[in-house]
């Protein structure tokens, strides 16, 4: 806890008092029909050695502010799930003495290091308000 934190930062921390009471059971209402929608930055990277797959690690960063698992469920209520994703990663090949990576994320220039489903990019992501729209409408 900061000088800096905000009553809001300070219910939604995990072990807030305002969480556990809209996370008890019975707190949501029935009749409402919950939808989340989140982004999902993630990292997946291959290895292979002399041309043999020898691991592929998979790693979550959630929206970069909130993590995936937190975000993409509302405990105790019906919910629809809708992930958005960005998904960087790259091959490493070993051969010898020498290693060649390639990259499937482009980094050429600074705005592509912030992926349309970070935190603060969501809103302004246009997939995700079609999706939004979508689910109001229907």
């Amino acid at each position: 806890e900061t000088p800096l934190d905000s009553p809001s930062v300070m219910q939604t921390r995990p072990d807030s008092e305002f969480l556990a009471s809209i996370n008890a059971a019975g707190a949501m209402p029935g009749l409402v029909e919950f939808h989340v929608m989140y982004g999902d930055v993630f990292l997946d990277i291959d290895l292979a050695l002399f041309g043999k797959a020898v691991l592929h690690h998979h790693h979550s960063f959630g929206d970069l502010l909130i993590p995936a698992d937190s975000a993409s469920s509302i405990p105790n209520a019906a919910h629809r799930v809708y992930r958005f994703e960005a998904r960087f990663g790259g091959q490493l090949e070993l051969m010898g003495h020498g290693a060649r990576e390639m990259t499937a994320a482009s980094l050429a220039s600074v705005r592509n290091l912030l992926p349309p489903v970070q935190h603060s990019q969501l809103r302004r992501n246009k997939e995700i308000q079609r999706k939004t729209l979508e689910v109001l409408t229907a």
